[in-house]
């Protein structure tokens, strides 16, 4: 079971190799886009910025991507970049 469902897409799909990776996250539960930059060393991902979360506007759907669990429970790997300052930054989000 996914607790902490999160679509996943790089800004520019076209990217790869090494470098910084701008992404956005659809916190799907919760209709809030957090974009986030990590940066690769090697087989390493280090999570570099976390942005301003806005409201979804379903232009998530127009993007290629993945679905993660960002849930506290999961166990990601340790060349896989952090990604609780993306769900606070998420969960902190307010909208009129």
């Amino acid at each position: 079971m996914i607790e902490t469902p999160v679509f996943v897409w790089k800004t520019d799909s076209g990217q790869v190799g090494r470098g910084l990776y701008p992404m956005v996250g659809c916190f799907i539960g919760i209709g809030v886009h957090v974009p986030f930059t990590f940066e690769t060393h090697g087989e390493d991902k280090v999570l570099q910025d976390v942005g301003e979360p806005v409201k979804c506007d379903r232009s998530c759907m127009n993007h290629p991507g993945h679905l993660e669990d960002f849930g506290p429970s999961i166990k990601r790997l340790d060349s896989d970049y952090g990604v609780s300052r993306i769900v606070e930054r998420a969960h902190s989000a307010s909208f009129p």
